[in-house]
């Protein structure tokens, strides 16, 4: 028998809704999908409450309509400003007989809160990255293994609770549930970095409308996360700045920019209201350069600060829409930093573009706790039992 699910991304630009219909098989069939602009945030902080509340709002509205059905439940994405992430250690006992049990590693879970909790923020989940018995690493769920002690090391990961209470009261008054807030960048993992990685590490990068997130994923969990405020907006702004262009036009020369094409004497002749420029393409080319240059610096520095070599993780994965979008822009930031970047966004068959893809993670992720699945996805179902009730 089929199930919807109802998925909230909610980016710095944009709020998308969608709904989606998972077959038996495990197909997933978007129904419905709504996408609208608001004011977006900025630094953690959400410019325009009213612009959000009605983006919400209408996303929802329009996925319905589309999918011809009401929904009363939804799965919250919560983006990386509005994150705070912790990792900790701890070791427990093994009560049972019969080898470790899932109350062991309940317990372990439990015992791996050995922190003050960041202030002004509620925990939302929690994931396993490895574990130990008796000094032997693993990292699958060691149920039924036999030892006298439990280790392990855990991903905690903290919600904004200011945004946690905005998003809950929109709904609430939609008479919609939130079934769970999850991390973006947890959902990613899973979605973005391909399959073969295992239990090893990757790098991935999201670069947005409003800001950069430097995701490093361990056996499928969040590690270590670091945001950068840069993102694609710097680059229109950045146009609209250095040759006094309305913002909108700034937008369109970003969005036909060729990283790899020889511009020479090549001009662009725009016309606006009062006058018509000629606007020179190396000239442009110059800025986005520069600006690329300037956030591949920017990651590379995350990437040290998490004391990483990117050299040692090559391929690092690409995602988002303020570059990932730019044609050649992944082979310019390859080149430029050293290391072999790919932009791994699996084909969709509505909104399969880079910009989108927070959103069919999310949508997957829903999908995958809902059905159980195995294989890759043992850490997210791993994590679906210790979903804490924010």
């Amino acid at each position: 028998m089929s199930r919807h699910i109802a998925v909230l991304d909610i980016g710095s630009s944009k709020v998308v809704c969608l709904i989606c219909q998972a077959e038996d098989d495990g197909t997933l069939v978007v129904r419905g999908a709504g996408v609208v602009g608001y004011a977006g945030f900025r630094y953690g902080k959400i410019l325009n409450e009213k612009s959000l509340r009605g983006a919400l709002s209408e996303s929802i509205t329009k996925a319905e309509r589309e999918a011809d059905r009401h929904i009363n439940s939804v799965l919250v994405g919560v983006p990386s400003p509005f994150l705070d992430l912790a990792v900790s250690s701890a070791r427990v006992q093994v009560t049972g007989k019969g080898g470790v049990s899932r109350r062991d590693v309940e317990a372990l879970i439990a015992e791996s809160h050995n922190f003050a909790a960041p202030a002004g923020f509620v925990p939302i989940h929690d994931t396993p990255i490895s574990f130990d018995v008796d000094g032997a690493l693993s990292y699958d769920m060691p149920i039924g293994v036999e030892g006298e002690w439990l280790g392990g090391v855990v991903s905690h990961m903290y919600a904004d609770s200011l945004f946690v209470k905005l998003i809950r009261d929109v709904l609430s008054a939609m008479k919609i549930k939130v079934t769970a807030f999850i991390s973006v960048p947890l959902a990613e993992a899973g979605f973005a970095v391909p399959d073969e990685v295992g239990a090893g590490d990757a790098i991935l990068i999201d670069v947005g409308y409003m800001h950069t997130d430097v995701i490093w994923i361990r056996n499928g969990a969040v590690a270590d996360m670091r945001v950068i405020d840069v993102g694609g907006c710097n680059f229109t702004h950045d146009i609209a700045y250095m040759f006094e262009l309305p913002p909108i036009e700034a937008e369109k020369q970003k969005r036909n920019f060729v990283y790899s094409l020889d511009y020479a004497d090549s001009v662009v002749s725009i016309k606006l209201p009062d006058e018509v420029v000629e606007l020179s393409s190396s000239m442009v080319q110059e800025v986005i350069d520069a600006r690329t240059s300037e956030l591949a610096d920017m990651i590379l520095e995350e990437i040290a600060n998490m004391d990483l070599d990117a050299d040692e993780l090559s391929p690092l994965y690409m995602t988002g829409g303020g570059v990932a979008l730019m044609r050649g822009s992944c082979e310019f930031i390859s080149e430029y930093m050293g290391v072999d970047i790919k932009v791994n966004m699996p084909w969709m068959p509505r909104l399969s573009s880079p910009n989108y893809a927070s959103a069919h993670a999310l949508m997957r992720f829903a999908a995958n706790d809902e059905t159980h699945s195995g294989g890759r996805a043992s850490f997210l179902e791993k994590l679906k039992d210790f979903f804490t009730n924010s």
